[in-house]
């Protein structure tokens, strides 16, 4: 985590915690105004802290989902609720480094906070820290995170990595029990893939129904505010707090659920990955009462495109490198000409940046916006294959990715594959769809790191329609306690 802070000045109960993912000293609220963080001075000083003050659960009263109930009139509040924050989002009074030191040094401390951040602290939660991230939201691996190090998962070994680019979120989440949400953003994955990789669950909610105001986006058509949290019960409250409206999704009205598996990204080679899931969706089904269909969008895109060619693989071939590419280039033109006026020459960066400005700087606009078009017609086909029956609720199980160790200190080497075509994390990000990570098992490994065998976390998702978000989570908690599935997960070493 990065620049820990804490909710409340004089008078606050503080307790002091064991910190291996804080940075930079601890922070308070000015007692002129509360909304603004002041440093204070800490061991660790400078941009590295090693502890953090955390407001006393007796201090104010404790959220329970139990006793909200889903009702509107206590989903307002989210009283004590301890919150992180990914350093991409701004909070009033500090600055936002993104993990990079250039980017730090760069900026002033924040005159506002992000949108997000006031709407959670309005609610009655407590702002505790900023968390790290790879650098500028993309995906560096621990060996190239040069400027901050690249935090810690504490499952198994305790050397897997978090993935990214929301590491730092997820992995503060499975590790301390004093911190109940944790705040990212999500462009192709980093909401999900850091669940995968740590076992919590995570939520990348609809395009455009949370502000996304005061956050440093790395490709604005994409990103949007996520979070991180070991309860799922308390998602609805969240939802409620930081909606910017009551979407069609109301959670009224029951609808007749449509479970249908996606075939595209099942992975291959773990038995116990396919074993585990394959007794997961027989308890789904048997707690619905009715049967998952499976489909295969590529096969049903041959069938009835739109277009010539019918070859989704081919259509959608250059989304990684046209898209996200262009867009995380791009998005940083101020910064690295801000940087230059400053200091008089190009900010250094990680050679996985690099290696992503470098790609993206030779995409043209019109390559870029050509890709943006494709995502619109395939969009508008998918929503027409499955999201056109109004009388029922369409969830989609799907896969993140193949569960294996990924360990920390193995060098990927210096660039990130170009994976063409669709990816399974680029679906939701594609279709404006809310998607929610939801750990379901473990699964043994024998690890290199202590030459004993661990667990590995099993998580999968579900995807809603577009401004389904609250329908999706109310089910998915539903559906869970009736398959008696777990609704929570612990810190530490082991999920479950």
């Amino acid at each position: 985590m990065a620049r820990p802070l804490i909710p409340d000045a004089a008078g606050v109960n503080l307790k002091i915690g064991e910190l291996r993912y804080l940075a930079r000293p601890l922070r308070l609220p000015s007692l002129e105004d509360k909304t603004t963080y002041v440093a204070v001075d800490v061991a660790g000083g400078g941009w590295r802290s090693h502890s953090i003050a955390v407001p006393a659960r007796a201090y104010s009263h404790e959220f329970s989902s139990s006793e909200a109930k889903f009702s509107s009139s206590l989903c307002k509040s989210l009283n004590g609720l301890r919150v992180a924050v990914k350093d991409n989002f701004h909070i009033k009074g500090t600055r936002t480094s993104l993990c990079d030191r250039a980017f730090f040094q760069t900026y002033p401390p924040q005159y506002s906070s992000a949108e997000v951040v006031s709407r959670l602290e309005e609610n009655g939660s407590h702002i505790v820290g900023k968390t790290y991230m790879s650098a500028f939201a993309m995906m560096e691996h621990p060996t190239q995170s040069v400027d901050y190090q690249a935090s810690f998962n504490p499952r198994g070994d305790g050397y897997l990595i978090t993935g990214g680019s929301s590491g730092g979120s997820a992995a503060a989440i499975a590790s301390y029990n004093w911190i109940d949400i944790a705040i990212c953003s999500d462009t192709t994955g980093s909401a999900r893939i850091p669940a995968f990789q740590t076992g919590v669950f995570g939520f990348r909610p609809s395009t455009n129904i949370i502000s996304s105001k005061g956050l440093e986006k790395a490709w604005a058509a994409v990103d949007v505010p996520a979070w991180f949290a070991r309860d799922l019960t308390i998602f609805p409250q969240v939802l409620d707090a930081l909606k910017l409206y009551d979407h069609q999704s109301s959670g009224g009205e029951q609808r007749q659920i449509e479970i249908l598996y996606i075939e595209d990204f099942i992975p291959e080679g773990n038995i116990g990955q396919q074993d585990a899931v394959t007794d997961f969706l027989r308890s789904i089904e048997s707690a619905v009462k009715a049967p998952i269909r499976r489909i295969n969008i590529h096969n049903a895109w041959r069938n009835s495109a739109p277009v010539d060619e019918k070859d989704l693989r081919q259509f959608l071939y250059e989304t990684t490198s046209h898209g996200w590419f262009y867009s995380a280039y791009h998005s940083f033109d101020k910064f690295r000409k801000d940087y230059g006026y400053l200091h008089g020459r190009s900010p250094f960066v990680t050679e996985v940046i690099k290696w992503y400005w470098e790609l993206g700087q030779k995409i043209t606009p019109e390559e870029h916006q050509e890709v943006m078009d494709r995502f619109s017609i395939f969009r508008a086909w998918f929503s027409e294959t499955y999201f056109s029956d109004n009388t029922k609720t369409t969830v989609f199980f799907n896969h993140i990715d193949k569960i294996q160790p990924r360990y920390r200190d193995q060098y990927p080497g210096n660039n990130n594959p170009v994976v063409p075509g669709l990816r399974a994390t680029y679906l939701a990000s594609i279709l404006k769809a809310p998607e929610l990570a939801v750990p379901i098992g473990q699964i043994p490994y024998h690890s290199r790191i202590t030459n004993q065998i661990e667990q590995i976390p099993l998580v999968i998702s579900l995807m809603g329609a577009p401004c389904t978000d609250l329908e999706l989570i109310k089910w998915a908690i539903d559906v869970l306690q009736k398959a008696k599935r777990p609704t929570k997960v612990k810190t530490g070493k082991t999920a479950f």
